[in-house]
């Protein structure tokens, strides 16, 4: 089982160094990176034949099917060497893709002869390429059911989260009972206010009337007469007020029965049609 996981760290370090050199970076044309990526290979290759001959080691006795990892090994050193040359004029995007591909297909004979060595060991010797293309087929099938898993759980869980927030954004702009029962409550109060005015009103025409009516019995100074037609002016001011207030009242009052509409609406809508701006049957 060790050298299972010690054989696994030693590939994927080398797919590692594969995928950079698939991408085709300019940066990593240069020759730093280059003879970096070279000697990461080296280092993964020399733990692998290690383990390699560890692995084949533990079998007691000759191999029915005998495997050649050594050949392919070779060939991936050689390509890290052709890497690592100092002739920058090799050294562009197509070569490095190029080695990248090659470097994935050597890969993939070294895992199939690894898989078919393991299996020997098991005492379940078969042909090569029949069983090495099962374990690699399910090794990708394994590996792509799991990625789509992985991608299908973060898909959900923002759209989740975007349904959340949208349907809180919608709760909270919904129109709401309280707003318009606010809307009458402060109507009423003001209607009640101007009401209160018009009667004070009211009552400061009655005492001016019954003033001008007195000064109108004894009139004959000028004075008197100058004083009863300001009377007379204030009795027209009281009265623009009260037409003010009566008009006011009057639009108070359709705003309080507007509202009540909307709260009587509001009742027999039920709460997902309002949040989601649907109208009712």
């Amino acid at each position: 089982m060790a050298d299972s996981k010690h054989n696994a760290k030693a590939l994927i370090g080398l797919r590692e160094s594969a995928l950079l050199l698939l991408m085709g970076n300019k940066y990593l044309c240069s020759e730093v990176f280059l003879k970096k990526i070279g000697n990461y290979i080296k280092e993964d290759l020399i733990k692998l034949e290690k383990e390699i001959v560890t692995l084949k080691k533990s079998f007691p006795g000759k191999f029915i099917n005998e495997v050649d990892t050594d050949g392919i090994i070779g060939k991936i050193r050689s390509n890290a060497a052709a890497m690592m040359e100092t002739d920058k004029g090799n050294h562009n995007s197509d070569f490095l893709v190029t080695l990248g591909s090659t470097l994935e297909a050597d890969l993939k004979a070294v895992e199939e002869a690894i898989g078919l060595i393991r299996l020997q060991l098991k005492g379940k010797s078969t042909s090569y390429s029949a069983v090495s293309n099962i374990v690699r087929q399910t090794k990708d099938i394994g590996e792509l059911l799991r990625n789509m898993f992985i991608g299908a759980i973060k898909i959900g869980g923002v759209l989740i989260l975007v349904f959340i927030m949208a349907l809180l954004f919608l709760y909270v702009t919904m129109p709401k009972e309280g707003i318009y029962q606010k809307k009458i409550t402060k109507s009423e109060i003001r209607v009640a206010v101007l009401q209160q005015q018009i009667l004070i009103f009211n009552d400061e025409i009655k005492a001016v009337s019954l003033k001008i009516k007195a000064m109108e019995d004894n009139a004959d100074l000028r004075a008197q007469r100058i004083e009863i037609l300001n009377l007379d002016m204030e009795i027209v001011e009281l009265k623009d007020q009260i037409d003010n207030a009566e008009a006011e009242i009057e639009t108070l009052e359709k705003t309080v029965m507007e509202s009540q509409q909307v709260i009587e609406t509001l009742r027999s809508t039920p709460i997902v049609n309002r949040i989601l701006r649907l109208k009712g049957n």
